[in-house]
This record gives C-alpha cells, structure tokens and sequence, in this order.
C-alpha cells in the first residue's frame, strides 16, 4: 500500500533561518506539508525524542553538521542509537567537501549529504533518494 510524500513529517535543523526557509520551500515543491524547523542539534534530539513517543512521530531529519549544542554528527549518532528513531531519514547538510568527513557522516547514519551552498535541485533529488531508500511505499 502507497502513501503519499505529504504523509511524513520532517524536522529540518540549521542555526541559519535562511537555510531553513530554503529546505522547507524545497519540501514544499515536493509536496511535504509537515514541516518543523529546530535551530541547534540539542533542541532537534528533544523534538524529535518526544514526538517518538507520540502518534506524530518525525520520519525525516535534514541536518546541518556545524551547530551550537549538539552537532549533526553526534545528532544522527544518538538517532541510530535510540531504537525509536533508528530507522528516520537523515540526510546531512554540509559544507565539508573531505571525503574522510563525507564517511564519517554516512558512519555515524546519515543515509546521505547535501553540500552547501544548497542547491534546489539537488537538495530534492537527494531527499527522494533517501525517502525512496527509507520509505519504499512512498510515493511523490
């Protein structure tokens, strides 16, 4: 059985409101309407923790690496290693081009990266990977 792309809430988590504002608009062009911003790592991992517990649990994280608190790094660490958020999407916003960081995000269980500057285009293409890979009944 299918479900629709804007069946799934996603937490999108930057320090910048101008990242923000263009992640969601990119989900927005998808077809997602639920859609909650955090601005730190800290305030992302209570969000997303108590929502688990919830009927409205998050399906999808997009996450910059470099934030006050708690980093995107250690934020899909805890995810992976929390048995209620262990199978949400994460994928990582970064401007870390080094393959060795590019590896140590996807070790750590982003399912992907996107680098900045975003681009729209490829931010999408890369949720819908991730989706695909993590939600195979979805469709768009």
């Amino acid at each position: 059985m299918s479900q629709e792309i804007n069946s799934l809430r996603f937490l999108i988590i930057d320090d910048m409101l101008t990242v923000r504002k263009a992640v969601t608009q990119a989900l927005i062009d998808l077809g997602v309407s639920m859609i909650t911003g955090a601005n730190s790592g800290q305030q992302a991992l209570d969000m997303l923790t108590k929502a688990a517990n919830t009927d409205l649990p998050f399906h999808f994280v997009i996450s910059d690496w470099h934030m006050p608190d708690l980093s995107g790094l250690e934020l899909a660490r805890k995810c992976r290693h929390n048995s209620k958020l262990a199978n949400i999407g994460f994928l990582m916003l970064t401007s870390e081009t080094d393959t060795k960081k590019v590896v140590e995000a996807m070790l750590a269980g982003a399912d992907n990266y996107v680098l900045k500057p975003v681009v729209p285009t490829d931010l999408k293409n890369e949720i819908m990977s991730v989706v695909k890979k993590r939600y195979p009944a979805v469709t768009n």
